[in-house]
C-alpha cells in the first residue's frame, strides 16, 4: 500500500484561509455603521446611545473595531450585550468596555439613556503616570462589564464634560478631551480592580464561612461561645470575626445570635408550645433570660411577638 503523502502545509494554509474568511465575515467599522481610515492617536468621540441605536430599533448588530477602544455607559435602562460570543442582559447603571478587535453587538431597551465613548486604541501608552498606564491597560485585555452603582455620578459628569468639550473648537481641545477620557477610564479600571479583588477574597473566604455556618446550624442550641467555634475551625477568634464582618457584615457573635433569634421567631409563631418550653428547647435554662434575650433582639417580648405573628397569619 503506498504511503499517504504528508499534508501539513496544505492543512495550515486551509486553516489560515478559514480564519481569514471568518474574520472578514464580521463588519469592521470606524464607528457604528461607518467605514473609515485609522483614527488619529488623539481621537476622542462621545455620543448619546440613542443617537445611533434609536433609528435602528435600538439594536447594533455584530461588528468589531480594529483601532478603537469603546466604552458604553448605560445610565438608565437595560442592554443585552454580545461580547465575543457571550450574551448577557445587564441593567443600568453599568459600563461595558470593548477593546479593539472584540466582536460585539448591543440590543438596548427602548428609551435607554447613556453614552458611547470612543477612543483611538493605545491611550494608556500615552499617559505620563506609570500607575495610571498599568491600571487602564488592564481594560484592554478583554471586554469588561463594570457596575457603576458607586461611581454613576462621577462617570456621568465626566461624560458630560467630554461631550461639552467636543462641541467647541477651542485651543487645547484634544488634550483636554484625552485627559477627561483618561480620568473616566481610571475610574472604571479602579472600580473593576476593586470588584475583582473583593470577588477573589470572597472566593477564598467562602469555604471557611460556610464551615462556620454549618457549625452554627449544628450547635446554636448549645450556646457555644465564639471561642469554641474558632477552635473547631482551627482559627483565631479575631480571624473568625474579621471573616464574618467581611462576608456577612456582622460579627461572629451576631451570626450565632441571629440564628438563635430566627429559630425563636419561627417557634413562637408556628409551634403550639409554651414560651417556657420554647426557651428550654433553645437551650435556655431560665425563661426570664430567654425573654430578655428575645426582647433585645426582636424589640418585643416573646408573647407580644407571638400575638402579632399569628394575627398576621390569620
Amino acid at each position: 500500500m503506498p504511503a499517504t503523502p504528508p499534508r501539513p502545509k496544505a492543512t495550515a494554509q486551509a486553516i489560515r484561509r478559514a480564519g481569514r474568511a471568518a474574520a472578514t465575515a464580521i463588519p469592521v467599522f470606524a464607528l457604528y455603521g461607518e467605514d473609515g481610515e485609522r483614527p488619529n492617536v488623539d481621537f476622542v468621540h462621545v455620543e448619546l446611545i440613542r443617537s445611533r441605536s434609536e433609528a435602528r430599533s435600538w439594536e447594533i448588530g455584530l461588528h468589531r473595531h480594529d483601532a478603537l477602544f469603546q466604552t458604553v455607559c448605560v445610565l438608565s435602562g437595560e442592554v443585552t450585550a454580545t461580547l465575543d460570543g457571550q450574551r448577557r442582559t445587564i441593567a443600568a447603571p453599568v459600563a461595558i468596555t470593548v477593546p479593539a478587535g472584540v466582536v460585539h453587538a448591543f440590543q438596548f431597551a427602548a428609551g435607554t439613556h447613556g453614552y458611547v465613548l470612543t477612543l483611538a486604541a493605545g491611550l494608556p501608552q500615552r499617559l505620563p503616570d506609570p500607575r495610571a498606564r498599568a491600571l487602564i491597560t488592564a481594560l484592554e485585555d478583554a471586554a469588561r462589564v463594570i457596575e457603576l452603582a458607586q461611581d454613576e455620578k462621577r462617570v456621568s459628569s465626566l461624560l458630560r464634560h467630554i461631550e461639552a468639550e467636543t462641541r467647541q473648537n477651542l485651543p487645547g481641545q484634544s488634550v483636554l478631551c484625552e485627559w477627561l477620557a483618561a480620568s473616566l477610564l481610571v475610574v472604571l479600571a479602579r472600580r473593576d480592580a476593586l470588584t475583582r479583588r473583593a470577588e477573589a477574597n470572597n472566593s477564598l473566604r467562602a469555604p471557611l464561612f460556610d464551615a462556620f455556618r454549618a457549625l452554627v446550624e449544628a450547635h446554636y442550641r448549645e450556646h457555644w461561645p465564639v471561642k469554641r467555634y474558632a477552635e473547631a475551625l482551627r482559627v483565631t477568634e479575631s480571624r473568625l470575626d474579621r471573616l464574618c464582618r467581611a462576608v456577612a457584615n456582622a460579627s461572629a457573635f451576631q451570626v450565632v445570635r441571629d440564628r438563635l433569634l430566627t429559630e425563636a421567631r419561627r417557634l413562637l409563631v408556628h409551634a403550639p408550645a409554651t414560651v417556657a418550653t420554647i426557651a428550654f428547647d433553645l437551650g435556655f435554662e431560665d425563661q426570664a433570660y430567654f425573654c430578655r434575650f428575645f426582647r433585645k433582639g426582636a424589640g418585643l417580648t416573646p408573647s407580644a411577638y407571638r400575638r402579632e405573628g399569628r394575627a398576621r397569619l390569620s
